[in-house]
C-alpha cells in the first residue's frame, strides 16, 4: 500500500533520480565558501551528463561516464590546451636560449648570386660603442640565426645578456 504520491514519484522521477546518482559518483564540487563557484560547477557537471546522455542515444555506444568525460577533456586539451599564460606580478629573471644552450659557428650558406655569402654582425651592430660601423661576417650561429664574427663577438653574444 503506497501512496499515490510515491507511486506517481517513481512512476515519473527514475530519470532524475538516476541523473543525480550519477552526478554524486563524479562531482566536481569542492568544499568552498563561494557559492557561485559550487553553482559553476553544478553547471558543467550537468552539462557533461547531458551530454553524455545525448551522445549515447545518438551513437548507442555502451561508455561510461568516467570514459566519455575522459575523451571530453582530451578533446577540449587538443583544441584550446596551448595558450599563452598572461603572468600578473613581478616578471621573471628573463635568461635567453641563446644564453643557456649550446651553440656553434658555422659559415654562412652560399646563395645563387654570391658563393663567399656574408651577414652583417649582430654584436657590432647593436653595441652602443660603434652603432654606425657594422661588420660583414661570414660566420652565422645556426641555432640563433644571427650573423656573428667568430673572434669575441660569438662568445659576447653567447655570455652576455648585455653585450
Amino acid at each position: 500500500m503506497k501512496p499515490a504520491c510515491v507511486q506517481n514519484y517513481n512512476e515519473n522521477m527514475g530519470a532524475i533520480d538516476l541523473v543525480d546518482m550519477q552526478s554524486s559518483f563524479t562531482e566536481c564540487i569542492r568544499k568552498t565558501i563561494k557559492w557561485y563557484k559550487k553553482l559553476f560547477f553544478h553547471i558543467v557537471d550537468m552539462a557533461s551528463i547531458n551530454a553524455f546522455h545525448l551522445y549515447k542515444t545518438k551513437n548507442s555506444k555502451n561508455i561510461q561516464l568516467r570514459d566519455f568525460r575522459l575523451q571530453l577533456i582530451k578533446n577540449i586539451l587538443s583544441k584550446y590546451g596551448i595558450q599563452k599564460r598572461i603572468s600578473i606580478g613581478r616578471p621573471t629573471i628573463d635568461l635567453p636560449l641563446r644564453l643557456s644552450a649550446r651553440h656553434f659557428p658555422s659559415l654562412v650558406p652560399p646563395t645563387t648570386s654570391n658563393a663567399a655569402a656574408q651577414r652583417k654582425c649582430y654584436v657590432c651592430s647593436h653595441t652602443k660603442k660603434d652603432e654606425k660601423s657594422a661588420k660583414y661576417t661570414r660566420y652565422q650561429c645556426e641555432e640563433c640565426d644571427v650573423g656573428l664574427c667568430v673572434i669575441d663577438c660569438f662568445k659576447a653574444y653567447h655570455t652576455l645578456k648585455h653585450f
